[in-house]
């Protein structure tokens, strides 16, 4: 139940950017998986 309070608080908040700045709405940009690190930026080489 927290989850989906989250994800629709989420999901609010960046249709509530995409209409104030009068941007479309790009799903595949919004609700992108998180990007993965890097070897080198968790300190290995």
């Amino acid at each position: 139940m927290i989850y989906q309070r989250h994800l629709l608080n989420r999901f609010l908040g960046q249709l509530h950017h995409c209409l104030r700045t009068r941007q479309p709405f790009d799903e595949e940009c919004a609700f992108a998986p998180p990007p993965v690190p890097s070897l080198a930026a968790m300190g290995y080489r």
